[in-house]
């Protein structure tokens, strides 16, 4: 068989060679060739010499072959990696790092770290893009005095799509900002207090440049509690992840002064909205009182914070959690338009210290639990 396909390979003129010096020697028995005569053993050796040399050419060839494949997926890494390396060196300068900074060092890191915090950042180069706080590396710029007050800072995608989603994922992840799947800008967790797992939706540290388009949406990407911030567009989003019927919110005051403060964890029902512009969702039970507060009028009210749209008490508050239409009060709010320069930053709770608000924030933990 092996013959036959060799007889059928060879050139027309070594064809007719053979058949004719087969053909001076009629007397011999039919070997090796279809219906013709025994060759002579000199041509049976040189068939043999030209089915080596063909099997060693094929073989040649398909080494040929996988080499070059080789060398093309080696040269297609080589331009990956120089173009991963041209993206990261850009996302440094246009995020504050300075040109030609390690590329470990990209924007949520170079931002924290330009203000002297203390972050540790994901090897985002890792195989595992799933799994943040794998392998740490500490930030270039960050000084010693500032080593005890820092906070993680994921440039990875983790897997998860909430801090709470993450914080069941990963236990033990600290209090930082991270990148969540399926949102574009990086998010503040708070994994340490009141149970972990909270996501934070917006940070008030004081009147200037808020309106009602920044309330919705403010330095995105920048998330951080002592710097203006807000992400409530997205908040209902969060929420949905959800799977129980009742979701929790938390608002703290004066936090500049420290956390948990004149404020607390309160449930609501998974149908409320962060951006609802009405006063009736009231449906919302304290689980947990930060300082000494009751409701009423010149406190913080029974109710989901509500966008004021519509002008009332001339929209001087634009997140707040009161109804007071008649008197024109707006105690219990969150944010405020600079108009308003009585308070620092807000009017929050009569007759005590937190009189002031002073820098608020506003959490969300997607499930009562």
């Amino acid at each position: 068989m092996r013959s036959l396909r060799l007889w059928r390979q060879l050139p027309a003129q070594l064809a007719a060679l053979l058949l004719l010096a087969a053909a001076a020697r009629p007397s011999r028995a039919v070997a090796g060739l279809p219906g013709g005569p025994e060759l002579p053993q000199s041509v049976r050796e040189a068939l043999q010499q030209v089915e080596r040399r063909l099997e060693h050419a094929q073989t040649q060839t398909a080494q040929q072959q996988a080499a070059s494949t080789r060398q093309a997926l080696d040269e297609l890494q080589d331009r990956l990696e120089r173009k991963l390396d041209e993206i990261t060196r850009l996302v440094s300068q246009l995020s504050g790092g300075a040109a030609g900074a390690p590329t470990e060092s990209v924007q949520q890191c170079a931002l924290s770290c330009s203000e002297g915090r203390d972050c540790l950042v994901v090897d985002y180069r890792s195989a595992d893009h799933c799994r943040p706080l794998q392998r740490l590396e500490r930030c270039d710029n960050v000084t010693s005095a500032a080593a005890s007050a820092g906070y993680y800072v994921s440039v990875t995608q983790t897997c998860a799509r909430s801090c709470l989603q993450l914080l069941r994922q990963e236990a033990g992840t600290r209090d930082g900002v991270y990148r969540l799947n399926g949102f574009d800008e990086p998010v503040y967790c708070d994994m340490s207090r009141d149970g972990g797992g909270w996501t934070l939706l917006l940070t008030s540290t004081a009147q200037d440049g808020w309106s009602l388009e920044t309330l919705l949406e403010r330095a995105a990407s920048r998330p951080a509690i002592d710097r203006d911030y807000s992400i409530l567009r997205y908040a209902d989003r969060f929420k949905a992840l959800g799977k129980s019927d009742r979701f929790l919110y938390r608002l703290e005051a004066q936090a500049e002064k420290g956390r948990g403060r004149w404020g607390g964890v309160w449930s609501a029902p998974a149908s409320y909205s962060f951006t609802h512009k009405l006063t009736n969702q009231t449906d919302v039970q304290l689980l947990k009182k930060f300082g000494k507060w009751e409701y009423g009028m010149e406190s913080i009210q029974q109710r989901l914070p509500w966008i004021n749209a519509g002008g009332y008490s001339s929209g001087k508050p634009l997140l707040t959690t009161t109804d007071q239409w008649r008197t024109g009060t707006f105690w219990g709010t969150l944010v405020t338009r600079p108009e308003q320069r009585a308070y620092r930053h807000s009017p929050w709770v009569f007759g005590t210290v937190a009189q002031h608000s002073g820098t608020v924030l506003y959490w969300l933990r997607e499930e009562n639990v």
